[in-house]
């Protein structure tokens, strides 16, 4: 009866210290291999990934220990796992020897553990012991290298030639443009000049016939244009119109005046007719006027 009870107290207090005892939840795992076999050729080197996985809350320091010829660990025995990671991993550096024989084995032993044990408890330690197998097989042949066809090379022309040919073009074009801008200005300007001189000397014909007697007037009558000729009648006036040029008709009859409708009133003695004449400034008019003026005498 002792002897149960005994058991019995043994059995509750081993309960009772597992119960608190922390539990450690990582993991580890690594890609799919078939026949959880890795197939490497002589002399080639791979890196093996190792995935260690932490599901507590708390990081953990995870131990690794490898004990084998052909493989080294990348990084350190040691990894830092943070809480609630699953991506944290180990890197075996393998290296298969450039003897090995197609179909040899190879077995890679590892073991992971904590490497803390923590303060205050009996941690439940985790501890991994697995194995790697690896197994020898056939150098994959590299894919051949395809040359691609030599294209022909096409014909070019030397850099001597065309420099020359487009500068040529070049010019070319500005002299074109030039012209055209010389045109357009020509029509946007001198159409006026090119009217008036062909309306003026219709009006002109007409007034050549007149001979009518006027007023003879006194050197110091004489109307005096810009360009030094003296204007001495009416009708000298009405032929000088037709021929005078814009800068000669500009100077003397404008917004702000009219010489000739001055002069025909003070030295003339034509008011009426000089009213009539100060009112307009367009030269065309001004001809149609002392035109009619002429012609009704």
């Amino acid at each position: 009866m002792r002897v149960r009870l005994f058991i019995y107290v043994i059995f509750v207090v081993l309960v009772t210290a597992l119960a608190s005892v922390p539990a450690q939840a990582f993991g580890i795992s690594y890609q799919y291999l078939p026949n959880k076999t890795l197939d490497l050729y002589p002399g080639q080197n791979y890196m093996f990934k190792l995935t260690v996985q932490n599901k507590d809350e708390d990081a953990v320091n995870v131990k690794v220990e490898i004990n084998t010829s052909i493989a080294t660990l990348a990084g350190g025995p040691e990894l830092k796992v943070p809480g609630k990671t699953y991506d944290s991993h180990v890197f075996f550096n393998i290296t298969i020897p450039e003897d090995a024989q197609v179909g040899d084995k190879y077995v890679i032993p590892y073991m992971v553990s904590q490497a803390d044990r923590g303060t205050g408890q009996i941690p439940l330690a985790v501890r991994y012991n697995r194995e790697l197998k690896i197994g020898i097989v056939e150098k994959p042949p590299e894919p051949e290298k395809t040359v691609p066809p030599v294209e022909k090379e096409k014909f070019k022309f030397p850099k001597w030639v065309v420099i020359p040919i487009v500068i040529i073009l070049i010019i070319i074009i500005l002299l074109i443009i030039w012209k055209k801008s010389r045109q357009i200005s020509d029509k946007i300007i001198r159409p006026k000049k090119e009217k008036k001189d062909e309306i003026y000397p219709s009006k002109q014909s007409h007034l050549k016939p007149f001979i009518v007697p006027e007023k003879t007037l006194k050197p110091n009558q004489y109307f005096h244009l810009k360009n030094g000729k003296n204007l001495k009648s009416l009708k000298d006036l009405a032929l000088a119109l037709p021929v005078m040029s814009f800068d000669v008709f500009g100077h003397h009859v404008n917004s702000q005046k009219n010489d000739f409708a001055k002069w025909i009133s003070h030295s003339l003695g034509k008011h009426d007719f000089a009213n009539k004449l100060f009112k307009e400034n367009s030269r065309i008019e001004m001809i149609e006027l002392i035109k009619n003026e002429l012609e009704k005498k």
